[in-house]
Protein backbone atom coordinates (compact mmCIF):
# COMPACT_ATOMS: atom_id res chain seq x y z
CA UNK A 1 0.00 0.00 0.00
CA UNK A 2 1.38 3.27 -0.97
CA UNK A 3 0.90 6.11 1.87
CA UNK A 4 1.16 9.88 0.34
CA UNK A 5 1.92 11.96 3.82
CA UNK A 6 0.27 15.38 3.52
CA UNK A 7 2.75 18.10 4.01
CA UNK A 8 3.32 19.66 7.07
CA UNK A 9 1.04 23.61 6.99
CA UNK A 10 2.52 26.25 7.93
CA UNK A 11 -0.03 26.34 11.47
CA UNK A 12 1.31 23.09 12.00
CA UNK A 13 5.36 24.38 11.56
CA UNK A 14 4.61 27.33 14.09
CA UNK A 15 2.98 25.16 16.84
CA UNK A 16 5.78 22.07 16.12
CA UNK A 17 8.81 24.58 16.78
CA UNK A 18 7.00 26.81 19.55
CA UNK A 19 6.67 23.25 21.46
CA UNK A 20 10.18 22.30 21.29
CA UNK A 21 13.03 23.96 23.28
CA UNK A 22 15.46 23.75 21.25
CA UNK A 23 16.26 23.99 17.35
CA UNK A 24 17.37 20.87 15.52
CA UNK A 25 20.95 21.60 15.36
CA UNK A 26 20.95 22.87 18.69
CA UNK A 27 19.41 19.68 19.98
CA UNK A 28 22.06 17.15 17.49
CA UNK A 29 24.90 20.09 19.32
CA UNK A 30 23.76 18.50 22.77
CA UNK A 31 23.16 15.26 21.94
CA UNK A 32 26.67 14.98 20.58
CA UNK A 33 29.36 13.24 22.36
CA UNK A 34 32.67 13.87 20.95
CA UNK A 35 35.42 15.17 22.25
CA UNK A 36 35.78 17.38 19.26
CA UNK A 37 33.53 19.74 18.18
CA UNK A 38 33.34 22.62 16.33
CA UNK A 39 30.33 24.78 14.90
CA UNK A 40 30.54 27.43 12.10
CA UNK A 41 27.09 28.97 12.38
CA UNK A 42 24.77 32.63 11.20
CA UNK A 43 24.91 35.60 14.10
CA UNK A 44 22.11 35.50 16.69
CA UNK A 45 21.20 31.32 15.89
CA UNK A 46 21.70 30.09 19.46
CA UNK A 47 24.56 27.86 19.41
CA UNK A 48 26.29 29.14 21.91
CA UNK A 49 23.04 29.36 24.25
CA UNK A 50 22.94 25.44 23.46
CA UNK A 51 26.50 25.10 24.25
CA UNK A 52 26.53 26.37 27.63
CA UNK A 53 24.00 24.06 28.05
CA UNK A 54 25.70 21.24 27.63
CA UNK A 55 28.59 22.83 29.89
CA UNK A 56 25.90 22.81 33.04
CA UNK A 57 24.71 19.34 32.08
CA UNK A 58 28.23 17.61 31.52
CA UNK A 59 29.53 19.32 34.77
CA UNK A 60 26.46 18.74 36.96
CA UNK A 61 26.51 15.09 36.40
CA UNK A 62 27.25 12.67 39.51
CA UNK A 63 31.05 11.65 39.50
CA UNK A 64 31.95 14.23 36.97
CA UNK A 65 35.48 15.26 37.86
CA UNK A 66 36.08 17.97 35.46
CA UNK A 67 35.30 21.85 35.47
CA UNK A 68 33.79 23.55 32.63
CA UNK A 69 35.95 26.39 31.20
CA UNK A 70 33.81 28.70 28.74
CA UNK A 71 36.27 31.16 27.16
CA UNK A 72 34.59 34.90 25.64
CA UNK A 73 35.73 37.35 24.10
CA UNK A 74 35.76 39.63 26.99
CA UNK A 75 34.57 39.73 30.37
CA UNK A 76 31.13 41.19 29.50
CA UNK A 77 30.05 38.72 27.37
CA UNK A 78 31.74 36.03 29.89
CA UNK A 79 29.29 37.30 32.41
CA UNK A 80 26.57 36.51 29.92
CA UNK A 81 26.99 32.77 29.34
CA UNK A 82 27.59 32.37 32.97
CA UNK A 83 23.95 33.90 33.87
CA UNK A 84 22.86 31.37 31.12
CA UNK A 85 24.80 28.54 33.10
CA UNK A 86 23.17 30.00 36.40
CA UNK A 87 19.51 29.79 34.38
CA UNK A 88 20.01 26.15 33.60
CA UNK A 89 21.36 25.18 36.70
CA UNK A 90 18.31 26.59 38.76
CA UNK A 91 15.38 26.50 36.28
CA UNK A 92 15.97 23.76 33.61
CA UNK A 93 18.22 20.85 34.98
CA UNK A 94 17.55 21.67 38.85
CA UNK A 95 20.82 21.41 40.13
CA UNK A 96 21.80 22.64 43.04
CA UNK A 97 24.06 25.74 42.92
CA UNK A 98 25.76 28.77 44.47
CA UNK A 99 25.44 31.95 43.30
CA UNK A 100 27.60 32.93 40.62
CA UNK A 101 30.90 34.73 41.82
CA UNK A 102 33.39 37.08 40.21
CA UNK A 103 36.56 35.71 41.07
CA UNK A 104 40.68 35.78 40.54
CA UNK A 105 41.90 32.67 38.55
CA UNK A 106 45.16 34.54 38.30
CA UNK A 107 45.91 36.90 40.92
CA UNK A 108 49.60 38.37 39.86
CA UNK A 109 48.18 38.69 36.25
CA UNK A 110 45.01 39.98 37.61
CA UNK A 111 42.96 37.52 35.36
CA UNK A 112 38.97 37.06 36.62
CA UNK A 113 36.47 34.93 35.53
CA UNK A 114 33.28 34.67 37.03
CA UNK A 115 32.08 30.90 38.42
CA UNK A 116 29.02 28.99 39.35
CA UNK A 117 30.06 25.86 42.22
CA UNK A 118 27.64 23.23 41.53
CA UNK A 119 26.39 20.74 44.22
CA UNK A 120 28.64 18.11 43.18
CA UNK A 121 31.41 20.37 43.98
CA UNK A 122 32.39 21.03 40.86
CA UNK A 123 32.61 24.86 38.80
CA UNK A 124 31.54 26.39 35.59
CA UNK A 125 33.72 29.24 35.18
CA UNK A 126 33.33 31.83 32.51
CA UNK A 127 36.60 33.89 31.06
CA UNK A 128 38.23 35.98 28.24
CA UNK A 129 39.92 33.86 25.70
CA UNK A 130 42.98 34.88 25.84
CA UNK A 131 45.69 32.64 25.68
CA UNK A 132 47.19 33.18 28.95
CA UNK A 133 43.30 32.31 30.73
CA UNK A 134 43.11 28.80 29.30
CA UNK A 135 47.02 28.21 30.52
CA UNK A 136 47.12 25.16 32.97
CA UNK A 137 43.81 24.36 32.79
CA UNK A 138 41.43 21.18 32.05
CA UNK A 139 38.15 19.33 31.25
CA UNK A 140 35.40 20.67 29.74
CA UNK A 141 36.58 23.04 27.59
CA UNK A 142 34.40 25.75 25.11
CA UNK A 143 35.56 28.77 22.78
CA UNK A 144 32.98 31.06 21.47
CA UNK A 145 33.42 33.55 18.60
CA UNK A 146 36.70 32.05 18.32
CA UNK A 147 37.59 33.32 15.02
CA UNK A 148 37.09 37.39 16.65
CA UNK A 149 39.82 36.42 18.82
CA UNK A 150 43.25 38.26 18.74
CA UNK A 151 44.75 35.35 18.40
CA UNK A 152 43.21 32.28 17.62
CA UNK A 153 45.73 29.63 16.41
CA UNK A 154 47.99 30.65 19.56
CA UNK A 155 44.64 30.04 21.73
CA UNK A 156 44.30 26.40 20.59
CA UNK A 157 47.60 25.21 20.93
CA UNK A 158 47.29 25.95 24.35
CA UNK A 159 43.97 24.53 24.63
CA UNK A 160 44.33 21.58 22.99
CA UNK A 161 46.71 19.63 25.12
CA UNK A 162 44.28 20.30 28.34
CA UNK A 163 42.35 17.41 26.87
CA UNK A 164 45.24 14.83 27.34
CA UNK A 165 43.98 13.81 30.63
CA UNK A 166 40.04 13.57 29.32
CA UNK A 167 37.95 16.28 28.92
CA UNK A 168 36.54 17.42 25.70
CA UNK A 169 36.75 21.12 22.80
CA UNK A 170 33.88 23.08 21.97
CA UNK A 171 34.43 25.73 19.32
CA UNK A 172 32.05 27.82 18.31
CA UNK A 173 32.30 30.66 15.61
CA UNK A 174 31.43 32.84 12.00
CA UNK A 175 33.71 32.81 10.00
CA UNK A 176 36.25 36.13 9.87
CA UNK A 177 38.53 35.88 6.67
CA UNK A 178 39.98 33.15 4.95
CA UNK A 179 42.69 33.45 6.24
CA UNK A 180 41.89 33.27 9.84
CA UNK A 181 43.00 30.14 12.06
CA UNK A 182 39.31 29.28 12.22
CA UNK A 183 38.45 28.68 8.49
CA UNK A 184 41.55 26.59 8.14
CA UNK A 185 40.11 24.15 10.72
CA UNK A 186 36.75 24.36 8.43
CA UNK A 187 38.81 23.44 5.56
CA UNK A 188 41.23 20.81 7.40
CA UNK A 189 37.44 19.44 8.10
CA UNK A 190 35.58 20.02 4.43
CA UNK A 191 39.02 19.30 2.04
CA UNK A 192 41.54 17.30 3.92
CA UNK A 193 39.93 14.14 5.77
CA UNK A 194 38.99 15.73 8.95
CA UNK A 195 42.45 15.08 10.42
CA UNK A 196 41.39 16.61 14.13
CA UNK A 197 38.08 14.39 13.41
CA UNK A 198 35.89 17.49 14.56
CA UNK A 199 31.99 17.01 14.88
CA UNK A 200 31.48 19.36 12.87
CA UNK A 201 28.30 21.91 12.30
CA UNK A 202 27.17 24.34 9.63
CA UNK A 203 24.30 26.29 9.81
CA UNK A 204 23.21 29.51 7.81
CA UNK A 205 20.55 32.01 8.35
CA UNK A 206 18.57 30.47 6.11
CA UNK A 207 19.04 27.36 7.67
CA UNK A 208 18.44 28.32 11.02
CA UNK A 209 14.94 30.03 9.23
CA UNK A 210 13.77 26.59 8.06
CA UNK A 211 14.58 25.24 11.33
CA UNK A 212 12.11 27.88 13.31
CA UNK A 213 14.23 30.48 14.00
CA UNK A 214 12.46 33.27 13.29
CA UNK A 215 9.02 31.71 14.72
CA UNK A 216 11.67 31.16 18.54
CA UNK A 217 12.24 34.90 17.92
CA UNK A 218 8.28 36.02 17.89
CA UNK A 219 7.61 33.44 20.45
CA UNK A 220 10.23 35.14 22.83
CA UNK A 221 9.16 38.77 21.95
CA UNK A 222 5.58 37.81 22.58
CA UNK A 223 6.05 35.81 25.66
CA UNK A 224 7.84 38.67 27.14
CA UNK A 225 5.35 41.87 26.12
CA UNK A 226 8.37 43.59 23.83
CA UNK A 227 6.44 45.45 21.25
CA UNK A 228 8.16 44.97 17.80
CA UNK A 229 6.62 45.85 14.21
CA UNK A 230 7.90 42.81 12.75
CA UNK A 231 5.85 40.35 14.53
CA UNK A 232 3.73 39.99 11.90
CA UNK A 233 6.16 39.25 9.21
CA UNK A 234 6.31 35.69 7.77
CA UNK A 235 9.91 33.89 7.59
CA UNK A 236 10.74 35.54 3.91
CA UNK A 237 10.54 39.21 5.75
CA UNK A 238 12.74 38.45 8.14
CA UNK A 239 15.46 37.07 5.70
CA UNK A 240 14.57 39.80 3.38
CA UNK A 241 15.19 42.76 6.12
CA UNK A 242 18.54 40.99 7.37
CA UNK A 243 19.78 41.31 4.13
CA UNK A 244 18.92 44.67 3.56
CA UNK A 245 20.34 46.35 6.73
CA UNK A 246 23.14 44.39 6.08
CA UNK A 247 25.69 47.31 5.52
CA UNK A 248 27.69 45.13 2.84
CA UNK A 249 27.11 42.55 0.69
CA UNK A 250 30.39 40.91 1.67
CA UNK A 251 28.76 41.52 5.57
CA UNK A 252 25.62 39.14 4.57
CA UNK A 253 27.80 36.48 3.19
CA UNK A 254 30.17 36.43 6.53
CA UNK A 255 28.17 37.07 8.95
CA UNK A 256 24.56 35.27 8.26
CA UNK A 257 25.77 32.52 4.95
CA UNK A 258 28.95 30.85 6.26
CA UNK A 259 31.03 32.23 3.97
CA UNK A 260 34.60 34.11 4.72
CA UNK A 261 35.66 36.77 2.91
CA UNK A 262 38.79 36.87 0.72
CA UNK A 263 41.12 38.47 2.79
CA UNK A 264 43.46 38.01 -0.41
CA UNK A 265 42.05 41.22 -1.92
CA UNK A 266 41.53 43.28 0.71
CA UNK A 267 44.17 46.43 1.56
CA UNK A 268 43.82 45.43 5.19
CA UNK A 269 43.11 41.74 6.25
CA UNK A 270 40.92 40.95 9.13
CA UNK A 271 43.79 39.47 10.63
CA UNK A 272 44.81 43.25 10.79
CA UNK A 273 41.23 44.48 11.44
CA UNK A 274 40.73 42.43 14.39
CA UNK A 275 44.25 42.66 16.22
CA UNK A 276 43.11 47.02 16.24
CA UNK A 277 39.49 45.98 17.76
CA UNK A 278 39.27 46.28 21.45
CA UNK A 279 36.25 45.77 23.33
CA UNK A 280 34.05 48.48 24.84
CA UNK A 281 35.62 47.59 28.52
CA UNK A 282 38.76 47.70 27.09
CA UNK A 283 37.97 50.95 25.24
CA UNK A 284 36.94 52.69 28.81
CA UNK A 285 39.97 51.20 30.09
CA UNK A 286 42.41 53.23 27.68
CA UNK A 287 40.95 56.58 29.34
CA UNK A 288 42.05 58.81 26.73
CA UNK A 289 43.01 62.24 28.26
CA UNK A 290 41.27 65.27 27.88
CA UNK A 291 44.34 67.11 26.26
CA UNK A 292 45.66 64.08 23.99
CA UNK A 293 46.10 65.42 20.42
CA UNK A 294 43.03 64.74 17.97
CA UNK A 295 43.53 64.34 14.44
CA UNK A 296 40.39 64.11 12.12
CA UNK A 297 39.49 63.33 8.69
CA UNK A 298 36.16 64.20 6.66
CA UNK A 299 35.35 62.60 3.37
CA UNK A 300 32.21 65.01 2.03
CA UNK A 301 29.26 63.41 0.00
CA UNK A 302 25.70 63.86 0.09
CA UNK A 303 22.14 61.51 -0.23
CA UNK A 304 23.31 58.22 -1.57
CA UNK A 305 26.90 58.95 -0.40
CA UNK A 306 27.19 60.77 2.99
CA UNK A 307 29.69 62.99 4.32
CA UNK A 308 31.54 61.26 7.56
CA UNK A 309 33.50 62.63 9.79
CA UNK A 310 36.00 60.07 11.24
CA UNK A 311 38.34 61.50 14.66
CA UNK A 312 41.48 59.98 16.29
CA UNK A 313 42.97 60.50 19.67
CA UNK A 314 46.64 60.30 20.13
CA UNK A 315 47.67 58.71 23.69
CA UNK A 316 51.15 56.86 23.83
CA UNK A 317 52.04 56.41 19.96
CA UNK A 318 48.34 54.64 19.89
CA UNK A 319 45.61 56.13 17.07
CA UNK A 320 42.82 55.28 18.98
CA UNK A 321 39.28 55.52 17.49
CA UNK A 322 37.35 58.46 19.26
CA UNK A 323 34.20 59.94 17.00
CA UNK A 324 33.15 58.10 13.50
CA UNK A 325 29.90 59.95 12.69
CA UNK A 326 27.99 59.85 8.91
CA UNK A 327 26.17 63.18 8.50
CA UNK A 328 23.21 61.77 7.01
CA UNK A 329 20.42 64.36 5.89
CA UNK A 330 22.42 67.25 6.29
CA UNK A 331 22.76 70.16 4.12
CA UNK A 332 26.35 71.17 3.18
CA UNK A 333 25.92 74.58 5.17
CA UNK A 334 25.39 72.08 8.30
CA UNK A 335 28.23 69.90 7.89
CA UNK A 336 30.32 72.94 7.59
CA UNK A 337 29.24 74.43 10.23
CA UNK A 338 29.65 71.05 12.72
CA UNK A 339 32.76 70.45 10.94
CA UNK A 340 34.48 73.91 11.47
CA UNK A 341 33.11 73.57 15.11
CA UNK A 342 34.94 70.44 16.00
CA UNK A 343 38.32 71.00 14.19
CA UNK A 344 37.89 74.78 16.31
CA UNK A 345 38.85 72.60 19.46
CA UNK A 346 41.37 73.05 21.68
CA UNK A 347 42.74 69.25 21.52
CA UNK A 348 42.24 68.97 17.92
CA UNK A 349 45.71 69.33 16.15
CA UNK A 350 44.61 69.44 12.42
CA UNK A 351 42.01 67.90 10.10
CA UNK A 352 42.24 66.76 6.43
CA UNK A 353 39.06 67.64 4.42
CA UNK A 354 38.02 65.96 0.98
CA UNK A 355 38.40 69.07 -1.37
CA UNK A 356 37.05 67.16 -4.45
CA UNK A 357 34.26 68.54 -6.03
CA UNK A 358 31.38 69.33 -3.45
CA UNK A 359 33.98 69.47 -0.83
CA UNK A 360 35.67 72.31 -2.74
CA UNK A 361 33.16 74.92 -1.16
CA UNK A 362 33.24 73.59 2.21
CA UNK A 363 37.11 73.27 2.34
CA UNK A 364 38.17 76.64 1.22
CA UNK A 365 35.72 77.97 3.92
CA UNK A 366 37.24 75.46 6.66
CA UNK A 367 40.96 76.78 6.50
CA UNK A 368 40.00 80.34 6.66
CA UNK A 369 37.77 79.87 9.72
CA UNK A 370 40.32 77.91 11.42
CA UNK A 371 44.00 78.99 9.67
CA UNK A 372 46.64 76.33 10.22
CA UNK A 373 45.22 73.47 11.22
CA UNK A 374 43.13 72.09 7.69
CA UNK A 375 44.68 70.17 5.07
CA UNK A 376 42.38 70.37 1.71
CA UNK A 377 42.95 67.63 0.05
CA UNK A 378 42.47 67.03 -3.62
CA UNK A 379 41.70 63.42 -4.38
CA UNK A 380 43.82 61.75 -6.90
CA UNK A 381 45.45 58.52 -7.48
CA UNK A 382 48.34 59.21 -5.81
CA UNK A 383 47.22 60.76 -2.87
CA UNK A 384 44.69 58.18 -2.22
CA UNK A 385 47.38 56.01 -2.41
CA UNK A 386 49.76 57.55 0.17
CA UNK A 387 46.77 57.23 2.21
CA UNK A 388 45.78 54.15 2.06
CA UNK A 389 49.76 53.20 2.43
CA UNK A 390 50.37 54.93 5.25
CA UNK A 391 46.80 53.57 6.95
CA UNK A 392 47.71 49.50 6.11
CA UNK A 393 51.30 50.24 7.52
CA UNK A 394 49.98 51.88 11.10
CA UNK A 395 47.41 48.69 11.15
CA UNK A 396 50.77 46.21 10.50
CA UNK A 397 52.57 47.84 13.09
CA UNK A 398 49.35 47.74 15.89
CA UNK A 399 49.39 51.29 16.79
CA UNK A 400 45.54 51.47 15.28
CA UNK A 401 43.02 50.91 18.35
CA UNK A 402 39.25 50.32 16.71
CA UNK A 403 36.42 50.52 18.63
CA UNK A 404 33.96 47.44 18.22
CA UNK A 405 31.77 48.31 15.86
CA UNK A 406 31.46 45.60 12.67
CA UNK A 407 29.66 48.78 10.23
CA UNK A 408 33.07 50.50 10.73
CA UNK A 409 35.14 47.18 10.34
CA UNK A 410 33.38 45.87 7.00
CA UNK A 411 34.15 49.88 5.81
CA UNK A 412 37.80 49.74 6.41
CA UNK A 413 37.55 45.86 4.78
CA UNK A 414 35.94 47.29 1.63
CA UNK A 415 39.15 48.79 0.28
CA UNK A 416 40.29 46.10 -1.88
CA UNK A 417 43.92 46.02 -4.11
CA UNK A 418 45.22 43.40 -6.99
CA UNK A 419 47.98 43.31 -9.02
CA UNK A 420 48.45 46.23 -11.56
CA UNK A 421 51.52 45.59 -14.22
CA UNK A 422 54.61 44.97 -13.70
CA UNK A 423 55.60 45.23 -9.73
CA UNK A 424 52.84 48.05 -8.90
CA UNK A 425 49.68 47.31 -6.80
CA UNK A 426 45.99 48.41 -7.83
CA UNK A 427 44.06 49.80 -5.15
CA UNK A 428 40.23 50.20 -5.62
CA UNK A 429 36.91 51.08 -3.34
CA UNK A 430 34.61 48.37 -4.72
CA UNK A 431 32.07 47.82 -1.29
CA UNK A 432 31.58 49.86 1.42
CA UNK A 433 28.24 51.25 3.09
CA UNK A 434 27.46 53.58 0.07
CA UNK A 435 27.55 51.28 -3.32
CA UNK A 436 31.97 51.81 -3.85
CA UNK A 437 32.94 54.82 -2.40
CA UNK A 438 33.61 53.39 1.49
CA UNK A 439 33.32 56.90 2.37
CA UNK A 440 33.75 55.67 6.06
CA UNK A 441 37.26 54.48 5.26
CA UNK A 442 38.22 57.41 3.25
CA UNK A 443 37.35 59.88 6.43
CA UNK A 444 39.37 57.15 8.63
CA UNK A 445 42.38 57.63 6.07
CA UNK A 446 42.71 61.37 6.36
CA UNK A 447 42.46 61.20 9.93
CA UNK A 448 45.44 59.09 10.45
CA UNK A 449 46.89 61.67 7.37
CA UNK A 450 46.28 64.65 9.32
CA UNK A 451 48.41 63.35 12.09
CA UNK A 452 51.20 62.07 9.86
CA UNK A 453 54.11 64.09 8.73
CA UNK A 454 55.61 61.36 6.81
CA UNK A 455 56.48 61.32 2.88
CA UNK A 456 54.87 59.44 0.22
CA UNK A 457 55.10 55.41 0.06
CA UNK A 458 58.29 54.41 -2.31
CA UNK A 459 56.10 51.74 -3.26
CA UNK A 460 54.44 52.55 -6.79
CA UNK A 461 50.61 52.10 -7.06
CA UNK A 462 48.03 52.77 -8.84
CA UNK A 463 44.40 53.54 -7.55
CA UNK A 464 41.37 53.62 -10.05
Amino acid sequence: MNIITQPETEAARVKRVEAAYWLPTQERWIRSKARFKLMAKTRRYGGSYANNYTMVEKTGRKGNIFDAWIGSRDLLAARLSVNDCKFFTRDVLKIAAKDAQEVFIDDDRKMKAFEIELGNGRFVRGLSSSPDAFAGKQGWMSLDEFALHKEPRQLYGIVQPALTRGGSLSIISTHRGTANFFNELVKEIKEKGNPKRFDYFEINIEEAVKEGLWIKIKQTLIKNGVEDERLPWSDEDFLRSLRKECATEEMWRQEYMCMPCDDSAALLTWEEITAATLTAEQMRAMNIPADAPRFAGMDVGRHNHPSVYWQWALVNGLWIEEIVEPLHKMDFATQEALFIERVSARNVRRAAIDATGLGMQMAENAVKACPGKVIPVTFNQRIKLEMAVKAKRKFQDRIVRLTDTPKHHYELYSIKQKAGHGESIVITSEAGLTDGHADYAWAGFLGLHAGDESTAPPLEMILI
